[in-house]
């Protein structure tokens, strides 16, 4: 099977979770298929070769922006020489005439949320309604992203696949104290006892809950040293959550990291983890701090109770007093947060991006069946590089 996959939000900087999850996946692909192409519209060789250092060494194609629609100029398009071609969000490829096309759809919270920003849902609403028309198979990342993006977008449900994501190797449980210690004392964290939460700081992921928490936990137990550490950068409100961090008090408290490339660390370190967001499409953060061992409390909401099962605590999304007792209960009861922690981890073993690949890959088989139901045998034509 050849599989070509559009990379151009890589190729123009992306690296948010869409990046994180290609690179994992393509680095599984590559020993899966018979030939894996990632296209994207680069200036230079130069700049192909980035974006294959960033995705596991896999080959880029480096294509030029469609002159013509024309069906002939289509179908020798490198994009159609292959099997299946996987579209992304922030793509520039168009549909594929002769190959099947597969669209990743991570989650439709455009749709689901208003940001209050003009055009913002109309922005990404033209990738979704592609995907739902054009897609032989549409791929997301859990049961609840599965059922919204039929609710919202509409679609068949028998082409929907569901490819849960995994914890990257350098998630996990660390014996090395020492190692650990240093790297904490780079952020002022070395033996100060903290709590983590991981998220782009706006109005989804939900801050104001934790931090309201977090202030009542302190209120209830003055003898905790613990602090607060935020780590991601702002966004769409954003003020409000550092507002409310002034109103309750806590600028002693908290550590606030913006983006890190320390998480691995930051996990390891934490005595728990918080994830408190309203809406996920999967939720990788609460998966990474699983494969640490850490004990995890999130939103018992939208995808969240997939990723952590029974490892961990779920708690009403709105429901300050249950997050605090909750936290309360994990960061003063060593039996308690121990258990969590070896419930974590197993948790997190059961999730692996080799399994992740291989959905994909039973997704393209069904895609390329679809396909030549549709219009016919596909037409094999010689790969070339352009």
């Amino acid at each position: 099977m050849r599989v070509g996959i559009d990379v151009q939000a890589i190729a123009d900087g992306n690296r948010s979770g869409l990046y994180v999850h290609l690179r994992s996946v393509v680095g599984e692909l590559v020993g899966l298929v018979d030939d894996l192409s990632l296209f994207a519209l680069v200036a230079s060789a130069a700049d192909a070769a980035r974006v294959s250092a960033a995705m596991a060494g896999a080959k880029v194609r480096r294509v030029r922006r469609p002159r013509t629609s024309s069906a002939f100029w289509q179908g020798w398009s490198p994009w159609n020489r292959v099997d299946v071609l996987m579209h992304n969000l922030h793509g520039r490829l168009p549909p594929s005439s002769s190959a099947a096309n597969a669209y990743l759809v991570p989650d439709v919270i455009p749709l689901a949320l208003d940001y209050g920003v003009p055009g913002f849902a109309d922005y990404y609403r033209p990738f979704y309604d592609a995907a739902a028309r054009n897609g032989d198979v549409v791929l997301v990342f859990s049961e609840h992203a599965k059922h919204d993006f039929l609710a919202r977008v509409g679609g068949s449900p028998d082409s929907i696949h569901v490819a849960p994501l995994a914890a990257a190797p350098e998630f996990r449980a660390t014996a090395d104290r020492e190692s650990l210690h240093v790297t904490l004392a780079r952020h002022g964290l070395a033996g100060v006892p903290y709590v983590l939460t991981v998220a782009t700081i706006e109005v989804r992921k939900n801050h104001a809950v934790l931090l309201r928490a977090f202030a009542q936990l302190l209120e209830r137990d003055p003898a905790l040293r613990h602090k607060l550490v935020l780590v991601g950068t702002k966004w769409i409100g954003h003020e409000a959550v550092f507002d409310l961090i002034g109103r309750l008090r806590l600028d002693e408290r908290i550590v606030y990291l913006g983006f890190s490339d320390a998480l691995p660390a930051l996990y390891a370190g934490a005595d728990a983890f918080v994830f408190p967001s309203l809406y996920e499409g999967f939720g990788m953060p609460p998966l990474e701090a699983m494969a640490c061992g850490v004990p995890v409390l999130a939103a018992n909401a939208t995808s969240l109770p997939e990723v952590i099962g029974d490892a961990g605590v779920l708690f009403a999304p709105h429901d300050v007093d249950g997050l605090c007792d909750a936290l309360h209960q994990v960061v003063t009861d060593r039996d308690h947060h121990d258990d969590l922690a070896r419930r974590a981890l197993q948790r997190a073993a059961t999730f692996s991006w080799r399994r992740t690949a291989e959905l994909y890959l039973d997704a393209f088989n069904v895609a390329m069946v679809r396909s030549r139901e549709r219009s016919g045998p596909i037409l094999q034509l010689g790969a070339s590089s352009v």
